[in-house]
């Protein structure tokens, strides 16, 4: 579970998009912040809108130093995200998937719960 600075209910109320989705690439992982802050993005499978409109199966999802050697940001995993379309002050994106020419907008992680499929009802752990 991911948080910055807030509680989780702050957190949810300042998410513009809430889905289920299905991690399909970690992207480039991104330097330890130091003089730049760097935010890479992740390609994500849409599986559920929770609350929002998102038109697209795709999403492009960029995460607050996201560890990527723990089990939660393996392939294939699915999370709960809450997302905005503001990064931090100051971040730059790292973005493999070039969403700038394809015109796709990334969203930015508040906050995510792991989520765990088994025969194909959805159960959260």
């Amino acid at each position: 579970m991911e948080r910055i600075g807030q509680d989780r209910e702050d957190t949810q109320a300042k998410a513009q998009l809430i889905v289920d989705a299905k991690l399909l690439d970690i992207g480039l992982p991104a330097p330890n912040p130091g003089i730049i802050y760097t935010v890479s993005l992740m390609h994500y499978e849409v599986m559920e809108i929770i609350r929002g409109d998102y038109p697209h199966s795709s999403i492009f999802v960029g995460h607050d130093l996201p560890n990527l050697t723990e089990s939660d940001f393996s392939v294939g995993t699915c999370h709960r995200l809450w997302l905005t379309k503001e990064f931090p002050q100051y971040a730059s994106i790292l973005d493999k998937f070039q969403t700038a020419v394809s015109g796709t907008k990334p969203f930015f992680c508040l906050f995510f719960d792991v989520l765990e499929h088994l025969n194909g009802n959805r159960k959260k752990i």
